[in-house]
């Protein structure tokens, strides 16, 4: 399952990191990936959403619950959470412009 075969009328997908995996199901309100480190990530239809923000961070909590931890509408802010709660996938590999090869992420120097 991806988010286009659970949500496929969905608009507006932004480009993900690819450290994110997606675990995007159908009963969920929204396309979703998860971060190794335990994180998960909604993103909201850019479609006039009423409810809540676009962009959802989430922090696994206590049993099967998750914490909500940042939310905004605005992708490069979440992109900046994103980074510094969950880190890239740990093991960067230089792609010669100075991102990882496997998740995409800036390599801090």
């Amino acid at each position: 399952m991806t988010w286009r075969t659970e949500f496929p009328d969905f608009v507006g997908m932004p480009q993900i990191p690819r450290c994110w995996e997606d675990v995007s199901y159908h009963h969920d309100e929204a396309p979703s990936f998860a971060h190794h480190d335990g994180y998960k990530l909604m993103v909201l239809d850019e479609r006039g959403h009423t409810v809540g923000y676009r962009f959802q961070l989430y922090q696994q909590g206590p049993g099967d619950g998750w914490v909500e931890i940042y939310v905004t509408d605005h992708w490069g802010l979440m992109c900046d959470e994103m980074n510094s709660w969950a880190p890239p996938c740990g093991r960067p590999e230089d792609d010669g412009r100075g991102r990882c090869g496997t998740c995409g992420h800036p390599i801090p120097k």
